[in-house]
């Protein structure tokens, strides 16, 4: 197994704990007295859904690839834990886009000229000047100290929706291994050529014996980008989108400047 006894309960922990935080989030933000019905709108129906959709994928993920398997995971399955990932990424920058559109319309932030902020000046990262310059110093803070998070996701949301897709390796290879395998890939053909298969299998067992299951995540092998454990990443990122989702109904609560 890939992790230790410790922190499989660790992670069971983490998972008992998503829909309660959903369910108290949800509630909250159906009962704020929002000013804006666009606001409402990005909360009931933004926000609230996506909180849910990315509930079910991270449950889903556990239950398909669990913290405590021992086992190579079928390659269905592997793809079906994907996809929900895939799903859950989208969303959560999603979330962020969200909270950022809940802000500008309770708060009315407009852009210098008086107009209402196009779509692409709206979000909470660093680079959304007109949204970050509105913002209280304690919220503004309170962002700024998330920053290497707003760059962790956007950097796999933009993999995954502009360049190379979010991807379970099917199994990894000690690199000490690698020669060997390779090698037995070469006489399995041979075995296969020759119609042996009683070696065939043999050199199948044996190959599969050299490899194992990590639950990592990435997108570019090529490219230098990050390597994630994702039932760590999953639970992170949902407990950080909840907790910005609290701190702007906070911050709403409060009289505006």
């Amino acid at each position: 197994m890939y992790f230790n006894t410790t922190e499989i309960e660790d992670l069971r922990t983490g998972l008992s704990k998503i829909a309660p935080k959903f369910e108290a989030l949800r509630q909250r933000l159906f009962m704020h007295d929002f000013r804006t019905d666009a606001a409402r709108e990005h909360a009931a129906h933004g926000l609230v859904r996506r909180l849910g959709d990315m509930t079910r994928c991270v449950e889903r993920t556990f239950q398909l690839l669990p913290p405590d398997l021992a086992d190579i995971p079928e390659r269905t399955t592997t793809l079906d834990a994907t996809i929900n990932i895939q799903a859950f990424v989208m969303n959560a920058f999603g979330c962020c886009e969200n909270i950022a559109w809940i802000w500008v319309n309770e708060r009315e932030i407009k852009s210098p000229d008086g107009r209402p902020l196009r779509p692409a000046q709206v979000g909470l990262g660093p680079d959304y000047t007109l949204v970050r310059d509105s913002l209280t110093p304690s919220f503004r803070s309170y962002l700024d100290s998330r920053a290497d998070w707003f760059a962790h996701l956007k950097d796999f949301r933009d993999a995954l929706a502009h360049r190379i897709p979010l991807y379970i390796p099917p199994f990894t290879i000690d690199p000490a291994d690698v020669d060997r395998y390779q090698q037995i890939e070469a006489e399995k053909t041979l075995a296969l050529t020759s119609r042996d298969l009683e070696s065939y299998e043999r050199l199948k067992a044996e190959q599969v014996s050299l490899t194992r299951f990590q639950p990592v995540m990435t997108h570019s092998l090529d490219q230098g980008a990050k390597v994630v454990v994702f039932h760590v990443q999953l639970l992170s990122d949902f407990v950080t989108i909840e907790e910005i989702g609290e701190v702007v109904l906070d911050e709403l609560a409060m009289s505006p400047a």
